[in-house]
């Protein structure tokens, strides 16, 4: 072949060293592929007891007044995008 290829001797053994090394990586990756991976066990630690402990927040309920402000906030933007949108849209 290296007499057909019409390169010095040297030139065709770099090559062919490249092309063994590339098919050696490649026979290497196929051989990863081929077995599947091994699973790793969870080891699971639980917390002692005393830090389990959890402090709850008394809940505040929002009065009536506060929730009818925050939604009518919330709606008066979602009309103010939706005329936005159309007027760009009818441009």
């Amino acid at each position: 072949m290296a007499a057909t290829s019409g390169v010095k001797k040297a030139v065709f053994d770099r090559l062919r060293k490249q092309l063994e090394k590339i098919g050696q990586q490649i026979d290497g990756e196929l051989e990863d592929l081929a077995t599947p991976p091994q699973k790793k066990k969870k080891i699971v630690v639980e917390p002692p007891e005393k830090e389990m402990k959890v402090e709850e927040m008394p809940h505040k309920p929002q009065k009536d007044e506060d929730l009818t402000q925050d939604y009518e906030e919330w709606k008066r933007k979602i009309l103010e995008n939706a005329a936005n949108a159309q007027k760009a849209t009818a441009e």
